[in-house]
């Protein structure tokens, strides 16, 4: 299966804000103008957290957020950020994670940013 085939639109009812979540990026330097077009697909498989690729002035990243009825403990968005971080750093074929937000402003829920890797 193609990368391209792995993401469909976002789910009804499982979209991002994506005017706050790009001047998030932006705050975060990942990108350089929050008036930049984003498209965002939404990853189909799995059963647990909510996973999105956004693509944005060249740029491909993976974004994570628990999913909409998880309990508050049940899915900690820290604690993953933390882990691949650390994996990261001692085998390079754990995607890069840049950035981690727990502000409700922004999307709600907790999130992680971490680079794209085909595979």
């Amino acid at each position: 299966m193609s990368e391209k085939e792995l993401t469909k639109p976002v789910r009804k009812g499982e979209e991002l804000n994506e005017k706050d979540l790009k001047r998030y990026l932006l705050r975060r330097g990942l990108i350089q103008d929050e008036k930049s077009e984003m498209l965002v697909g939404q990853f189909q498989n799995g059963y647990s957290n909510l996973t999105y690729q956004l693509t944005i002035e060249d740029k491909e990243f993976v974004l994570r957020r628990p999913p909409f009825s998880a309990p508050k403990r049940g899915h900690d968005m820290g604690r993953e950020f933390k882990v691949l971080d650390a994996l990261h750093s001692v085998f390079d074929k754990i995607p890069e994670v840049f950035a981690y937000a727990e502000d409700p402003k922004i999307l709600g829920v907790p999130f992680y940013i971490m680079e794209k890797v085909d595979g």
